[in-house]
């Protein structure tokens, strides 16, 4: 690679990626061989470029394409509450197991936005049992093959997966045998063994839902047939009317009312729970139930593409029915228990992931609409690109709930500018830098909505009735601003801690953010990171250059010029943030290579380091830097909605600009700045007990 401007030769550093290889499969394929051949291929797979994405993509509408790949899945944060499950006795269709009852959960849980998909499935075991693979089962014209729902997964196939992607992710795995976790060992248990599975319900690794979470989360306050009403039709889900005999891309129908998406067809989705058909109403299990303690079925949810009537779609279908009403009043009966063993595997089956909530539950939610006491986050969304949102119609949401992360792979590049780029500055020498771990970056920046739900505020300067946000976009999902390092620091722990994670940032052994957040300033020249806690943290100023160019080498990474649809600057920002990941018509702004919004523009986003003018090649840090030991300025990047400086609008908003920078000019481009004790800064703009109403965050994480 030839750095632009120069004669140099960058031999960048071998990256091992994930190759998502599509199985070719049919119905009458051996899969138990097939699984226990498949050790060797787990260990060869690689992909072709250095971000996995959550998700990549977004489009305007609801039904819009979703991409979500390898990395931490899409998850919606649903609140505790109570909810009828079951259906009335009118309802046609009803099964002689739907008796009316009351659940109550007493715990908040996490759940997929989507079912998982075959390229998800590829990443964390190595294989594609999909019978919709291959040349001869080509999805559906516009789709992508490897975002459609993953299928012919037995449920010992999904515990495994939920044990493996937990510790991919650092997570405590929630299932065992015999107190064995290990997905090695659990994949070649016997029957025998697999009846003695145990979930440990306070790990908050990944698992399935329960059937009463699964209903819960469907129905999403919902009381009718469908979660869309009492009539079912070709916007509810995918089934045999609609399906053309195939599952079809995550993500194309409209989503729940918690942004749930395919809850109706597509495929089944594995629950927890064994089948018990008089489970509810024979033990009045009404507080956070898990199903039987014996039974030889598992139960799934939801329908799926070749689900020949509407029976199996409603939301209060559970998997088994041993007799049913049909809708002219005869009965029927379903003899066929074999495909409900967890051994089984078949084409119209599934898995979607759950994860419990850790700690309070505090914030966030959206009233949910008319069941007894509960409440819920999530909702519309028309942002393939999203975790949650509780705001109705917005064109893009990334607000509360797991962070919507982007995997970024390891690799080297070149840091800093060629001496003849405009505005260059004098501490942008070009320098060769080697990260050697990857990391996950926050799809987004932090949003008003994440920051107040966590901290109980919101000081962004553009909050209120007398700083709206621009036409059609939504004031919560603009970034949040007007916040510290030190605020930044204290937020990470914040939001480690309630997901279950190891913070990342200590004062002399001392984590708690709450002792943090009344540190003086003193104090806060002590704090270090904990570079193996893979809880949220700041990116370092190298992993941030490394993720905005996205492999560019360029002035951007869009190119060497400027314009409206690069990001939000002086010249199109109308004086005021905007939503992030904004996705109008008229001004779209894309995300970078690797998937990435707003990495110019919006606000600048605070950086772990401290600031070193000749930190770099004073050192010769170049692999893995994470800036000098001492220093009184903390580094910030990307530029933001305001410039003024010299009449050049595009300045800071380069890839290369070190943003923490002194000069001795009190130039004013942070704007509406102020220190922690409420006195105006001068010309030392990065201290970090700043706040300014052009500087935010954006997370990342250790795998």
């Amino acid at each position: 690679m030839y750095k632009k401007g120069t004669n140099m030769c960058i031999v960048l550093a071998a990256l091992t990626l994930y190759c998502f290889c599509a199985g070719a499969c049919g119905g009458d394929f051996d899969w138990e061989r097939f699984h226990s051949s498949a050790s060797s291929a787990r260990k060869s797979s690689s992909a072709s470029s250095r971000s996995s994405s959550v998700s990549s993509s977004s489009a305007s509408s609801r039904s819009s394409s979703a991409s979500v790949a390898a990395g931490p899945m899409e998850m919606v944060r649903i609140e505790p509450g109570s909810f009828v499950m079951g259906s009335p006795s009118g309802e046609s269709g009803r099964g002689s197991d739907e008796t009316l009852h009351l659940v109550t959960l007493t715990k908040g849980l996490y759940m997929g936005k989507y079912e998982v998909t075959q390229a998800q499935y590829q990443a964390v075991m190595g294989l594609n049992p999909s019978y919709f693979s291959g040349s001869s089962r080509q999805p559906a014209s516009g789709e992508v093959q490897e975002r459609r729902p993953v299928e012919q997964v037995s449920w010992y196939d999904a515990i495994v997966f939920c044990n493996k992607l937990s510790i991919r992710e650092g997570l405590p795995p929630v299932y065992s045998i015999n107190g064995i976790t290990d997905p090695a060992i659990l994949e070649t248990a016997n029957s025998e063994a697999w009846d003695t599975v145990e979930a440990d319900w306070n790990a908050v690794g990944y698992r399935l839902p329960t059937e009463a979470e699964w209903e819960y989360a469907c129905r999403a306050g919902t009381e009718t047939v469908y979660n869309t009403g009492d009539a079912i039709s070709a916007n509810t889900g995918w089934y045999t009317s609609n399906s053309d005999s195939k599952t079809h891309e995550v993500g194309k129908k409209p989503p729940n009312a918690w942004g749930l998406y395919d809850m109706h067809g597509n495929v089944y989705e594995w629950c927890w729970d064994r089948y018990g058909e008089n489970y509810y109403t024979a033990t009045g299990a009404g507080t956070d139930p898990r199903g039987p303690s014996t039974g030889s079925y598992r139960v799934k949810r939801g329908g799926s593409w070749n689900t020949g009537t509407n029976i199996y779609l409603r939301s209060a279908y559970r998997g088994i029915i041993l007799s049913y009403s049909t809708p002219n009043g005869s009965n029927s009966s379903n003899n066929d228990g074999s495909y409900f063993y967890p051994s089984y595997r078949r084409n119209g089956v599934g898995l979607r992931v759950a994860r419990s909530l850790s700690g309070t539950v505090s914030g966030g939610s959206s009233s949910n609409g008319g069941n007894t006491g509960s409440s819920a986050s999530g909702g519309n969304s028309s942002n393939g690109g999203t975790i949650t949102s509780s705001a109705s119609g917005s064109s893009s949401s990334a607000a509360a709930g797991p962070m919507d992360m982007v995997w970024i792979e390891p690799g080297s590049f070149v840091m800093g500018s060629p001496g003849g780029e405009s505005r260059r500055r004098s501490d942008e020498t070009m320098h060769l830098v080697t990260l050697t771990r990857g990391f996950y970056r926050g799809k987004y920046e932090v949003t008003q909505k994440l920051y107040k739900e966590l901290m109980i505020m919101n000081p962004s300067y553009f909050y209120g009735t007398g700083r709206p946000p621009a036409s059609g976009e939504v004031q919560e999902m603009r970034p949040v601003e007007q916040v510290s390092w030190y605020d930044a620091i204290v937020f990470c722990n914040k939001l480690s801690i309630r997901e279950g994670l190891p913070p990342v940032y200590s004062i002399n052994g001392i984590t708690n953010p709450a002792v943090l957040g009344a540190a003086n300033s003193e104090a806060w020249n002590t704090v270090e990171a904990d570079w193996n806690a893979n809880g949220y943290r700041l990116p370092t100023e190298a992993e941030w250059e490394y993720a905005c160019r996205a492999g560019t080498d360029t002035v951007y990474n869009t190119g060497d010029a400027i314009s409206a649809s690069t990001g939000w600057y002086s010249v199109n920002s109308g004086s005021k943030t905007h939503e992030v990941g904004h996705r109008d018509i008229l001004l779209p702004k894309p995300p970078n290579a690797w998937g990435l919004y707003d990495m110019h523009g919006n606000v600048y986003e605070w950086c772990w380091d401290r600031y070193g003018e000749n930190y770099y090649t004073a050192t010769g840090a170049g692999t893995d830097p994470r800036g000098p030991s001492t220093g009184s300025y903390r580094v910030n990047r990307g530029g933001s909605w305001f410039y003024g400086n010299n009449g050049n609008n595009a300045q800071y908003v380069r890839s290369a600009s070190r943003g923490g920078y002194y000069n001795g000019n009190s130039s004013s481009y942070h704007y509406y700045s102020y220190f922690i004790d409420g006195s105006t800064y001068g010309s030392d703009y990065s201290y970090p007990t700043m706040r300014s109403a052009s500087i935010g965050i954006r997370l990342a994480r250790t795998q």
